[in-house]
């Protein structure tokens, strides 16, 4: 939940990440809040950074926003010991929704609102 309302505040700003890992996720102690931090955007470095493992398989056609929507369905799965791509008995909707994207080579991972 806080991921993605992070992500999808980020993403109405116009901004993006284009390269979430959990290591660049934060999570308050104090008040379970989440923080994106390493945001490449923000930085003097003009070299385009790309994570291979929390990024769609067409990595170089994908855009950040597509590679930040991945980022956050991959780590979603990790954090429920979900194998990734493979149909889950105990979170069907989750499990279905990331094949669904995974799929859709038109319009997989363009918006959070499918997951």
């Amino acid at each position: 939940g806080k991921l993605i309302v992070a992500v999808e505040h980020l993403h109405s700003l116009g901004l993006t990440h284009g390269d979430l890992h959990p290591e660049n996720v934060m999570l308050s102690s104090e008040d379970g809040n989440v923080y994106l931090i390493d945001i490449p955007d923000f930085s003097q470095n003009t070299t385009v950074v790309r994570n291979h493992r929390y990024s769609p398989e067409n990595i170089d056609g994908s855009t950040s926003e597509q590679r930040d929507i991945f980022a956050v369905l991959r780590m979603s799965c990790e954090l429920l010991g979900l194998e990734w791509g493979k149909e889950s008995s105990a979170f069907p909707r989750i499990s279905d929704a990331i094949r669904s994207e995974l799929n859709d080579f038109e319009f997989g991972f363009n918006d959070l609102g499918r997951f």
